[in-house]
């Protein structure tokens, strides 16, 4: 088969494009940065979404919108790229998906978009435009309800792995490692010797989950139109911590 990323060169792109070529499948890697490693089946084309035409994606089976801006965090000062790379770029992609007659077309969005809770949430759960970041997100997810083929909006919850920088897990890893103290919060309702419970997923598990909606969509199976990508249960700060512990040989 073959498949287009964008947002190839990123954190999940790069495990979703290891475990595509594996498959022997061929990658359409699509970024403004060039790929760590050049993994034999991926053919990168440099591409910026927010200035560049629209890609060609001709003979696609899948397509991936992986890409996403880095400034979530930095509204109102970074909202043209936050938007333009979120939801500008999202548009580029469902417009040269829908001209190709891709097959299956799939977005990364996020937990985020939900309002904050200590329950486990589905995907009917209600959701909130008055983060930047949610927003932004929502706005995509909308564009790509439109798209005229098979599509579907996956809200990833926390995902982690080798290579990631500047998020929790790496960041309880790291207190661990320094020798740094790792705060447990009291969560109403929780146990408080844990701290809060989070859903954490690991970036080669997910790019495996991903790889096989292509299978599965290629079959002829129906996608979702909204997905949560997240583990059945939640882990807890302090399990996090007594696992990273536990490899390094720190006590936390």
């Amino acid at each position: 088969m073959q498949i287009a990323i964008s947002g190839s060169s990123g954190f999940i792109g790069t495990h979703l494009v290891r475990e595509c070529t594996r498959r022997g499948w061929t990658v359409i890697g699509l970024d403004v940065a060039p790929p760590a490693t050049q993994d034999e089946g991926l053919q990168f084309r440099q591409w910026d979404c927010m200035t560049d035409s629209l890609p060609d994606l001709s003979g696609c089976d899948a397509t991936f919108i992986l890409s996403q801006s880095p400034h979530y965090r930095r509204f109102p000062e970074q909202a043209p790229h936050l938007w333009g790379v979120n939801v500008l770029g999202t548009a580029k992609v469902v417009e040269a998906a829908a001209a190709a007659d891709v097959g299956w077309l799939f977005l990364a969005s996020t937990g985020s978009v939900y309002v904050p809770s200590l329950e486990p949430l589905d995907e009917n759960a209600p959701t909130r435009r008055s983060d930047p970041y949610a927003a932004s997100k929502l706005a995509a997810e909308d564009l790509v309800a439109l798209y005229p083929g098979n599509a579907t909006s996956g809200r990833f919850f926390t995902v982690y792995g080798p290579g990631q920088e500047n998020r929790a897990v790496p960041g309880i890893i790291e207190r661990v490692r320094n020798g740094q103290p790792v705060s447990l919060s009291p969560v109403q309702g929780e146990d408080e010797t844990a701290g809060l419970r989070i859903s954490i997923a690991l970036a080669d598990d997910v790019a495996t989950r991903l790889a096989d909606m292509v299978e599965m969509a290629k079959e002829g199976t129906s996608m979702p139109d909204v997905l949560n990508i997240a583990p059945p249960t939640a882990a807890s700060i302090r399990s996090i911590a007594e696992a990273a512990g536990k490899s390094l040989g720190i006590e936390p």
